[in-house]
């Protein structure tokens, strides 16, 4: 009986097959791994901007002032063109109150969709120490506006017609792309204390 020295052909070839099998069945479990928390890091980040963006129009909202200044309504939003309701901007005066607006000047305040999201953007008007900024949030498409007209009147509307008031409450659902909310309801009461 001789003795073999080594492997044969298709020893080698069984060993290679099974090798390429566990590394390609690695690489597509690192590689969705990989996936997953590129998706889940875009998600958070999407999250923070709209918690950001909430948050600061909620404080300007809360302190939005009556009558117009410089040629600008208290309160005016700009439908699209479908008519569901649903805006390309809101504009609004505000006294601002919490960071960054400050509380000392008025501000001109803009929330419009683009194309890729939603911008915020604060102008001063009448504080010329004042920096403008302006924020970007991705991944929403369209603005679902609705106001109070009054602590009396208990009815949504979808349109704004005074130039010198803003409604009592007003309700903004930020849209996602594919029309869904992106998360809940913001419910701002402007005028507390007010009719």
């Amino acid at each position: 009986m001789t003795r073999r020295i080594g492997f044969s052909l298709v020893e080698v070839m069984v060993a290679i097959v099974l090798t390429g099998t566990v590394a390609l069945i690695s690489y597509g479990s690192l590689r969705a791994a990989i996936d997953t928390g590129e998706k889940l890091e875009a998600f958070r980040a999407q999250s923070e901007a709209l918690a950001l963006m909430r948050e600061l129009v909620r404080g300007a909202l809360r302190h939005s002032v009556d009558g117009s200044a410089a040629g600008h309504a208290a309160f005016r939003v700009g439908h699209a063109q479908e008519p569901r309701g649903e805006a390309d901007t809101v504009e609004f005066l505000s006294r601002g109150i919490s960071s960054p607006l400050g509380a000392k000047g008025l501000w001109l305040v803009t929330l419009a969709t683009s194309g890729d999201g939603v911008r915020l953007r604060a102008l001063p008007i009448d504080d010329s120490l004042a920096v403008p900024f302006t924020t970007f949030t991705p991944g929403i498409s369209r603005l679902r506006i609705s106001e109070m007209r009054s602590a009396t009147d208990h009815s949504w509307v979808g349109e704004w017609n005074s130039v010198d008031r803003r409604p009592y409450v007003v309700r903004i659902d930020f849209l996602g792309e594919a029309g869904g909310a992106a998360g809940p309801s913001l419910v701002v009461a402007t005028a507390i204390g007010t009719d």
